[in-house]
């Protein structure tokens, strides 16, 4: 298990939290019981040339922050 800061340190981008799935998966176990809400999740595809975007196959949720 990691903490939370040492998976936030492997973001691979600085303005958003950007993790593989097992970081993810830690991430919201860490968060579970915490005052954090989880607002959402997209998915993202790293490409074959090393950068970093969306897919359509991979959309995420919606904005959840309405859900209790």
């Amino acid at each position: 298990m990691y903490s939370y800061e040492e998976i936030i340190n492997r973001s691979a981008v600085e303005d958003e939290i950007v993790v593989g799935y097992a970081d993810a998966m830690e991430l919201l176990r860490i968060l579970r019981g915490k005052t954090t809400r989880v607002l959402g999740w997209e998915g993202w595809v790293k490409y074959a040339d090393g950068s970093l975007g969306h897919s359509q196959e991979h959309q995420g949720t919606v904005d959840l922050s309405l859900n209790p």
